[in-house]
């Protein structure tokens, strides 16, 4: 399989060499234009990988094969990566859309050639390995059904397993992956939720939820990076026994980033900002994912090269400055005035600036409604001096 990797990156390597400078031009032009262009025309070359929902193996390691439909030579020429193994006593293995792409990318995979999707989850069932057909002299003994074999999740030897889909049964680890996903507030298929542990996790992880009653508590306040849970489970019996299990959540997700550094002021532009994929294991605050929102917008403080782009990080924009104009709508039950007069500072929207009235020179302060407009509430500034002098006395 390295055979034909290297293969076949030493022709796909030939053939980038062969562009004219006019194409290279031009895919320069296509990025700068915006990353939904280069994503469209990266994934209309690449070659799939389209995860199965459910798959059956009846060897212990479980290859891309045979969990995935592979389109195109390069997809092909990864087939027997392995990128799952049962354990001794284990009939069902759940790979999650995420492992995958942790094993070929451990794998150097070239992503910008290749593509993958599909299921969020392959649900893998061991099969029975195929007996030698019975001799002619020996009669072929009666088939023994297999004893119950305990669940056990564990996928690798540092213990990190992943868990089946919970539409495949309801289990412990069902309810606290449903449980993450709703502390994390996210979709599904964008978090990579595994377990950590020995045996022992992976023994309360597989309890099920008919049995008994649950008390989850997850000791976190975001939801992501690792995550210990409290989890007490009160037995038929009456005896209430506790653990600590331990998960690690990650979100994928495209947002915003600074591509170059920008200093407070600046405007944002395609040249200091651009949309790229993202791995979240803390929450900084909220993100965001439209470029439009941000272009032109003023920077609120400064960014390094690779920081995402925050919703705090964008100034609101200035709807009256020092010297502007100002109408006043000063408005009382089904009664409306209107005054105009001068700004002393700069506002904007929801703030509170001093206008000095043109009729009778006084300062009045009014909330910034719009672009040189502003708002007094009679009735509700006399709400609150009624209430200020009733806290003097």
């Amino acid at each position: 399989m390295n055979t034909a990797k290297r293969r076949f990156r030493k022709k796909h390597n030939k053939q980038k060499t062969m562009f004219p400078s006019c194409l290279k031009n031009l895919c320069s032009s296509a990025f700068i234009c915006g990353p939904l262009t280069l994503l469209l025309s990266t994934h209309a070359n690449a070659d799939s990988i389209r995860l199965h929902d459910q798959a059956g193996s009846s060897a212990a390691n479980i290859t891309l094969v045979q969990i995935a439909e592979l389109e195109g030579e390069y997809a092909h020429s990864l087939g027997d990566t392995v990128v799952g193994r049962f354990g001794e006593t284990q009939t069902e293995l759940s790979i999650q859309l995420a492992t995958v792409r942790r094993v070929l990318t451990e794998a150097h995979v070239n992503w910008s050639d290749l593509s993958l999707r599909g299921r969020s989850v392959c649900v893998v069932t061991r099969l029975r390995a195929k007996q030698p057909p019975p001799t002619e002299t020996t009669a072929a003994p009666p088939p023994t059904p297999p004893a119950e074999p305990a669940r056990d999740h564990v996928s690798a030897p540092n213990y990190e397993f992943a868990v089946r889909d919970p539409d495949a049964g309801r289990t412990l680890s069902d309810r606290l992956i449903d449980r993450l996903v709703e502390f994390v507030g996210a979709d599904p298929d964008a978090l990579e939720i595994t377990f950590q542990g020995g045996p022992d996790a992976a023994a309360w992880l597989n309890r099920s939820l008919a049995v008994g009653h649950f008390e989850i508590d997850p000791r976190t306040s975001s939801g992501l990076g690792r995550v210990p849970i409290q989890v007490r489970h009160r037995t038929p019996s009456g005896e209430t026994q506790q653990t600590v299990v331990t998960a690690r959540v990650v979100h994928h997700l495209e947002a915003l980033v600074a591509v170059a550094p920008v200093r407070r002021g600046d405007l944002f532009t395609e040249r200091n900002v651009a949309l790229r994929p993202v791995r979240l294991t803390s929450q900084p605050g909220p993100t965001l994912a439209d470029l439009g929102l941000v272009i032109g917008q003023t920077a609120a403080a400064g960014l390094r090269e690779g920081e995402l782009v925050l919703t705090d990080h964008i100034a609101p924009d200035v709807l009256i400055r020092r010297g502007d104009l100002v109408t006043v709508e000063c408005v009382s039950g089904a009664l409306s005035v209107n005054y105009v007069g001068r700004a002393t500072g700069d506002g904007v929207l929801g703030d509170i600036v001093a206008v000095r009235t043109a009729q009778t020179r006084e300062t009045i302060y009014a909330t910034v409604t719009g672009e040189r407009q502003a708002r007094i509430d009679m009735q509700k500034q006399s709400l609150e001096n009624l209430a200020s002098s009733g806290d003097r006395r």
